[in-house]
């Protein structure tokens, strides 16, 4: 009897809605308004109101209009390692370049013969806001190869061995290093990134977690920078041991002479002994450079001179390490600028994270505080900021004495190193012919 109750009611509940929904109808047309069905090409021209849809009118053609004179670049180790690049566009367009729609250049030697995979080519273009360009990079350039002065035996006896790095292992990549040099001088010659001023270099496993509000390229255009960057990282001793000896020896020639009184030689020099390398750097994995800087007879002078030391090779110098010291000395130090609240973090699992919980909304960060390493021992960003005169960012707390050491990173048998390690046989056929 209960049930027949049930099924009464709920036939009742169902009448009333039908009534319900006849009387919604029926005012509908009596307020004038006519119900239709829309072909594809009609709503097609709907999606492009700019009234109604201002994020892909002309509004937003505006903005991406007044671009600077920047792009962004990659370059690819080892075309096929496919998600890790892809982490990385998807990272920083959507934190950045999703408002500024700036163009990116890829750059890769096909050291393989397997040819940029037209599905990859297809599906960053789908991702990225702006143009994109690739770059292959042939024999034929002139930047990417090895010196001429240098001896492949000794480049295979010492540059070469995996003991001899210990805690980093790809410096024994012949990739890795021909990467390391193009990359101090002869990418800024590349015909995808002539026509720019502001690079924002960004390496294969770097990503973002935090929203960067900001137009990078325009304050660098704004303020007149030269260099942006956002970690500081230091080295290890293991491998640059002849690297500011050569410095200091380039500082002595005529062509090295500092003139600039507004130098930042104290972030590289030890505390107690000015002739002393103190370790510390200006990571490139995602750094804006003025191109032009690159580009001028003084610093083709001072690569030239480094380079003679085939420290890249025999050694396990970087790009970065170059670079920073370059800065330092002859770039004046209020062009130098730290980009914060950015969540980096790049194949090496260093990462940076604002450490009050007040940025990290504003910024809608991701990262997780506990595992900041900006303001470790094992950076070197306090010096920077106290060399510039910068207060810590709120929720960092000060310190009586800087006091700065090389951590250790995971990079053996992971990402880092794989990337290189795959076309290793195929780069010293290519270069190092037996």
């Amino acid at each position: 009897m209960g049930s027949v109750s049930r099924i009464g009611l709920f036939r009742r509940e169902r009448r009333i809605l039908i009534v319900l929904i006849c009387g919604f109808v029926l005012w509908i047309f009596s307020k004038g308004f006519t119900l239709r069905s829309y072909t594809i090409p009609e709503i097609h021209t709907l999606l492009q109101d700019e009234e109604l849809y201002p994020e892909i009118g002309e509004e937003n053609e505006e903005i991406y209009l007044e671009k600077e004179n920047g792009t962004f670049y990659t370059y690819i180790p080892d075309i096929t390692t496919v998600e890790p690049l892809l982490r990385t566009v998807q990272s920083i367009e959507g934190s950045f370049n999703r408002k500024y729609g700036y163009d990116w250049v890829f750059a890769f030697f096909d050291a393989g013969s397997e040819k940029f995979p037209d599905e990859l080519k297809s599906r960053l273009d789908h991702m990225i806001s702006g143009s994109v360009h690739f770059e292959e990079i042939t024999l034929q350039n002139v930047h990417f190869g090895l010196p001429k002065d240098i001896e492949i035996g000794n480049l295979r006896t010492n540059g070469m061995t995996a003991g001899h790095y210990g805690l980093i292992p790809n410096h024994r990549y012949l990739s890795f290093k021909l990467k390391n040099r193009f990359a101090a001088y002869g990418f800024q010659f590349l015909p995808s990134l002539q026509q720019f001023k502001y690079v924002w270099n960004v390496d294969v496993g770097t990503e973002v977690k935090c929203d960067i509000q900001e137009d990078m390229f325009k304050k660098m255009t704004d303020e007149q920078l030269l260099y942006g960057f956002s970690y500081a990282p230091v080295e290890s001793i293991l491998g640059v041991r002849t690297l500011f000896e050569w410095f200091e020896k380039f500082m002595a020639t005529d062509e090295g002479k500092i003139i600039n009184g507004d130098h930042m030689l104290d972030f590289v020099r030890d505390a107690e002994d000015v002739h002393k390398y103190n370790l510390c750097n200006l990571e490139s994995n995602m750094a804006i450079i003025d191109m032009d800087l690159l580009r001028t007879q003084h610093y083709k002078l001072f690569f030239e001179y480094m380079d003679s030391a085939l420290g890249i090779f025999y050694d396990r110098w970087t790009d970065y390490n170059l670079k920073t010291l370059y800065l330092s000395a002859y770039v004046p130090k209020s062009k130098i600028l730290w980009i914060p609240s950015t969540g980096y973090s790049d194949a090496l699992y260093r990462m940076s994270c604002p450490l009050d919980e007040e940025s990290r909304m504003k910024h809608g960060c991701t990262c997780d505080p506990r595992y900041d390493l900006a303001f470790s021992r094992s950076s070197c960003l306090r010096y920077f900021l106290n060399i510039e005169g910068i207060q810590l960012p709120p929720g960092v707390r000060p310190t009586e004495k800087i006091d700065i050491r090389f951590k250790r990173t995971r990079a053996k048998g992971e990402f880092f190193e794989k990337q290189y390690q795959r076309l290793e046989s195929d780069y010293e056929k290519i270069f190092m012919p037996r």
